[in-house]
């Protein structure tokens, strides 16, 4: 029996997570009289919305481009504007603004957005909470390292092997500014990252502290291993990465401190090309312990400690804020952890002392 004002359309049976996603996106305009005069967030028998119609526009918001959008959620532009158009139909409003720096939300558009971050982590932790219930941790975890780290990434691939082979891990070595966007955009999952402070709008927690070394091939640098004031440092000449690096920029602001300047005559961005050219003798480079220590002990490297101050860096592990990992992630993280706590416990145990927490 069909209801007096009522059309086929409406009369259509709808999920309970559409009814969720409207019930949440509809009580910010209630009570109704409070809404004239603005656009109606959601039409009445509009077509089906789903999760992926929402997980799309949340993503073009936050890159603030569809064809960023596209790129990083491996779907062609007219497909993903064909979703947009979709979901402001089913809400009969305009939900972006299209210029020429890329796109915007609407005012609409904004509050869909807010709703529909919260709607999606909510089922991100449905699924997650389920799948904890369905057998040991699985699935795929993607995991940026920066290029120094070099013995850590052999061992978290053994112990995630040997511990959960059901999870498929992808390692991604790149300097730790890139590694800081690719958290952002959601193009890897969590990443170890020499930066300052955990960024904004993500999680993350501290891994160790690291001092860095005076670098250079034993027939430079002799057996001479004692410490080195920043002072006396300055006056070789260097091979480092570009200013946009981020080890980069904090032996830059240790300089303006000293009221001192870096000699830096070779900027290479290859992380194995700067060691070639160090061991070659081209110059000399600055290194954290960790990324030093493998070519130390090969007799390639000749390493004396900077002081005068002390430089270190800080190694975080880093990821987008959320509520809830999934059982695969919480199982990666922990592997992080517990390997880098092991490396500053072998460091302490060596005597060496470039390592803490």
């Amino acid at each position: 029996m069909k209801a007096e004002g009522a059309d086929s359309e409406s009369m259509r049976p709808v999920s309970a997570l559409r009814l969720y996603a409207i019930s949440l996106l509809s009580s910010r305009c209630a009570p109704a009289a409070s809404c004239r005069g603005e656009h109606r967030l959601v039409r009445r028998g509009a077509g089906r919305m789903d999760l992926r119609q929402l997980g799309y526009f949340v993503r073009v918001v936050e890159l603030g481009s569809l064809t960023r959008a596209a790129t990083v959620l491996r779907v062609a532009q007219p497909a993903l504007g064909v979703q947009i158009k979709k979901l402001e139909v089913e809400f009969g409003a305009p939900l972006l603004t299209r210029h020429s720096r890329g796109v915007e939300p609407t005012d609409v558009g904004a509050l869909l957005f807010e709703q529909a971050k919260t709607l999606l982590a909510n089922a991100d932790a449905i699924k997650n909470k389920i799948n904890d219930y369905k057998g040991p941790p699985r699935g795929h975890v993607s995991l940026g390292l920066p290029p120094i780290v070099h013995s850590v990434p052999i061992e978290l691939i053994e112990r995630c092997t040997a511990q959960y082979p059901e999870i498929s891990l992808t390692i991604v070595e790149e300097f730790s500014s890139f590694l800081v966007e690719w958290i952002e955009d959601g193009r890897l999952d969590m990443a170890c990252a020499y930066v300052d402070s955990i960024p904004r709008d993500m999680g993350g927690e501290r891994l160790l502290r690291e001092d860095f070394l005076f670098v250079g091939a034993p027939g430079m640098m002799g057996n001479n291993t004692s410490d080195i004031s920043f002072d006396e440092m300055v006056k070789y000449p260097l091979i480092l990465p570009g200013k946009e690096n981020s080890l980069r920029r904090l032996l830059h602001d240790a300089a303006l401190r000293n009221a001192v300047s870096l000699h830096v005559p070779l900027q290479v961005r290859s992380q194995p090309l700067v060691n070639e050219l160090v061991e070659r003798s081209f110059g000399y480079t600055i290194l954290p312990y960790m990324a030093a220590r493998l070519k130390m002990q090969e007799g390639r490297f000749v390493a004396r400690r900077i002081v005068n101050p002390v430089v270190s860096t800080e190694l975080r592990l880093i990821y987008r804020e959320r509520r809830t990992f999934s059982k695969a992630e919480s199982a990666v993280r922990n592997i992080v952890i517990n390997a880098f706590k092991d490396e500053i416990a072998r460091s302490i145990a060596a005597g060496s002392g470039f390592l803490r927490y």
